[in-house]
């Protein structure tokens, strides 16, 4: 069910109470979302159409109510892989993150936009991580580039990243 309906529950055998604080609220377009992998990618065994699922990592809050609990799950979908090609061309990967369920149950429109990848870039400088750059082949030269292959990109389960909402879009979220 949804997570108002399961939470209801809890609630009821934890704190013996009858019902909860919950609100309507508007999430605006552009919300941006933490998300962790549930599961991996991996360009030399993933395929166009593979699903991808994610899980919220943090609680995401709208005028101090919960729209987005840590644990929502959410699906996307591969649209294309490229595979790493000769003279050091990395694998590419492009993913469809397009929907994550609310607090309520309603489906909620996600995508990879231009805010979320810069947080997601931001996020990734904080751990340390290499940001994906050119691929300079140097004294290497355009023969032996030949036997320069790029690498395969592979992201592990539980790999952090952002994405932010579509639409904008009305959710009965808990009242904190």
């Amino acid at each position: 069910g949804s997570y108002s309906a399961r939470l209801d529950r809890m609630m009821k055998l934890a704190y013996a109470v009858d019902e909860f604080a919950t609100q309507s609220v508007v999430v605006p377009a552009d919300t941006l979302i933490k998300i962790a992998l549930i599961t991996p990618i991996d360009t030399s065994a993933d395929r166009k159409g593979d699903i991808i699922k994610f899980q919220v990592a943090e609680d995401v809050f709208v005028d101090n109510i919960l729209v987005f609990p840590k644990g929502a799950v959410g699906e996307g979908v591969i649209t294309k892989v490229t595979p790493a090609k000769s003279f050091g061309r990395n694998a590419k990967l492009e993913i469809d993150f397009h929907s994550l369920v609310a607090f309520d149950g309603t489906t909620q429109d996600t995508i990879l936009g231009e805010k979320a990848k810069e947080q997601t870039k931001t996020l990734a400088m904080a751990a340390g991580a290499s940001v994906v750059g050119l691929a300079v082949l140097g004294p290497v030269g355009l023969v032996g580039g030949i036997f320069v292959k790029g690498e395969e990109l592979q992201v592990p389960e539980g790999a952090l990243l952002y994405i932010q909402t579509e639409t904008e879009t009305e959710i009965c979220g808990l009242v904190q």
